[in-house]
């Protein structure tokens, strides 16, 4: 099992598609901009040791559970969302469900005994899943591509949409290669009147120790007839999210990660300010924030994000809306959210 979570990469025929992209350089693939990836490992451990006492909540995260029955067997028309916990979603669009980066393990690393540990539970377990038609994953990291959701669905009728690259780790882990679509950046792909259309990012790829950024990684413009939505995966700050929303937006919903910041690694993760500050350069209605209070990934307190962001919201004003796991939200819930400010 170590060795089948590593994934695998595309070689022979199934690379040319990947040597073909004008997003790789011959051996891997670039940021938008660039980006430097080094950390000093001393002072990341300087500041893990100075927050160990507040990066993990006191008390149980509240978390809206739900059970199978709680779900139409028809899924809405209207767009409807549904946080699960870090960057792991459930949608509803057009009469579909689509589910992103979904992780239902309790850690997520190669080996089952290692840290992060997930700090809450998801909302509803594997088998009180609902029905899903896509899943989308954003990358290749360990906690937005989940072998042990893969190893449960695999036999499931799902279609997968997901970066170059990385449909040849889920082809090793048992998925009909038909039902994998892979995207380079700004191809898109329409699943009964849905579009999904991979964005750039600013971040990473890489599972084990030697195939850093030969997968591609992706933001998700998903579209019906009326909404749409933006799903930042992970992603640093860079100005392409302004020619993203030109391109694509306006969106309902923008969907981008607040947390697992620092200086460290500033370039490769929002902080909250940066988040909000892509949310209306992606000219986005409502701002639903992700990645944050589920699993324990940066030396900051766990609460710290979604309070910074809540201060920092004062002054732009933006419509944020900040949902317990498990909670059902829509634009017109979003419209007349009040703040329930369950962290605290």
């Amino acid at each position: 099992m170590p060795l089948k979570t590593f994934g695998k990469l595309p070689k022979g025929a199934a690379f040319e598609r990947v040597r073909s992209s004008s997003n790789f350089n011959g051996q891997s693939f670039n940021n938008p901009i660039p980006t430097q990836m080094g950390v000093k490992a001393h002072r990341v451990m300087k500041d893990y040791f100075k927050t160990r006492s507040t990066r993990k909540p006191e008390k149980p995260i509240p978390v809206a559970n739900k059970l199978k029955n709680d779900f139409t067997e028809t899924p809405s028309t209207a767009l409807k969302l549904m946080w699960l916990g870090h960057a792991s979603l459930l949608i509803e669009i057009e009469g579909i469900r689509i589910l992103t980066d979904p992780v239902f393990s309790n850690r997520v690393s190669p080996f089952s005994w290692m840290e992060p540990k997930r700090m809450h539970d998801t909302p509803f377990s594997l088998n009180e899943m609902p029905d899903i038609d896509v899943i989308v994953i954003s990358h290749n990291h360990y906690d937005h591509l989940d072998l042990e959701f893969i190893n449960y669905v695999k036999d499931h009728n799902i279609r997968f949409v997901v970066p170059l690259a990385v449909g040849e780790t889920l082809l090793h882990w048992g998925i009909d290669g038909e039902n994998i679509v892979e995207l380079d950046w700004h191809e898109s792909y329409t699943y009964n009147n849905v579009s999904f259309t991979a964005t750039p990012a600013r971040h990473f790829t890489g599972r084990g120790l030697l195939d850093r950024n030969k997968a591609l990684w992706m933001s998700t413009v998903i579209k019906g007839s009326e909404e749409s939505l933006f799903f930042c995966g992970d992603s640093g700050f860079f100005e392409g999210f302004e020619d993203i929303g030109h391109q694509y937006g306006a969106f309902d919903f923008t969907i981008i990660g607040i947390g697992a910041y620092n200086e460290q690694w500033k370039a490769i993760h929002t902080n909250p300010q940066e988040a909000l500050k892509a949310h209306n350069l992606l000219k986005g209605k409502h701002f639903l924030p992700i990645h944050w209070c589920t699993f324990d990934l940066a030396p900051h307190p766990w609460m710290e994000p979604v309070e910074w962001l809540m201060q920092e919201n004062q002054k732009v004003k933006s419509n944020v809306v900040i949902p317990k796991a498990g909670e059902f939200i829509t634009s017109a819930i979003a419209d007349q959210y009040q703040q329930e400010f369950w962290w605290r």
